[in-house]
């Protein structure tokens, strides 16, 4: 990386440019944490994130960011997106539900031996979801669901710049001989969880237990 902004540039053509849409989103952005009490570091923001994803699940692909996935549809980010939504959308559904049981899962193998579409998405009951994500989902969704309307400028940057990682992030692509899980690609465990950290071992620890401790 060039260590001189001038030196870096080449004719007209200038690196460190940023855009006056995303200046002006970014500043609005920063107005908002800066108004508030507490002073957040980026990961401080996943649960105001998925709040926010809560509150948009049904109109989150008619954002202008789809629209603009969709003019490459080569690289098929607007389907991952779409796709992911709808499994977002059904932890959601599942989680609103207070009690379920193991006849319940059936749907979710079900929709695994279909493709990851819109169609087998809803055909299938939703509530197969819950026996697939992990303890604090329950606390995490309680959480979300309770959380205030998300601020305008919060909102916006979100939809606009935000790039959804799990999204793009698909494991089960390539799991076992070359071959994927059909009609999935993603982390069963889905959004509803913690970060998880491994100390000396293969234990996967929840970040937030950790922290705890340190408390």
């Amino acid at each position: 990386m060039a260590l001189n902004k001038e030196g870096a540039k080449d004719g007209s053509y200038d690196p460190f440019a940023v855009d006056p849409q995303l200046q002006k989103s970014y500043n609005a952005f920063m107005a908002h944490q800066r108004a508030t009490a507490e002073r957040w570091q980026l990961g401080d923001w996943w649960l105001t994130y998925l709040s926010w994803r809560y509150q948009v699940r049904f109109d989150y692909c008619k954002l202008p960011f789809f629209s603009r996935a969709m003019k490459n549809k080569g690289s098929g980010d607007a389907t991952d997106i779409g796709d992911t939504n709808l499994l977002l959308r059904a932890d959601f559904e599942s989680l609103e539900v207070p009690e379920w049981n193991w006849a319940q899962v059936w749907p979710e193998i079900v929709r695994r031996l279909l493709p990851m579409d819109a169609l087998s998405q809803w055909l299938v009951p939703r509530r197969g979801r819950r026996p697939m994500l992990p303890g604090e989902a329950i606390p995490i969704f309680d959480q979300v669901r309770r959380w205030p309307r998300i601020d305008e400028h919060v909102a916006r940057f979100f939809a606009d710049y935000v790039h959804d990682s799990f999204a793009g992030f698909k494991p089960m692509d390539d799991v076992a001989f070359g071959m994927g899980v059909p009609g999935y690609s993603w982390e069963f465990a889905g959004y509803l969880r913690y970060r998880r950290n491994f100390f000396g071992s293969d234990q996967a620890l929840p970040q937030i237990d950790e922290e705890r401790k340190a408390s």
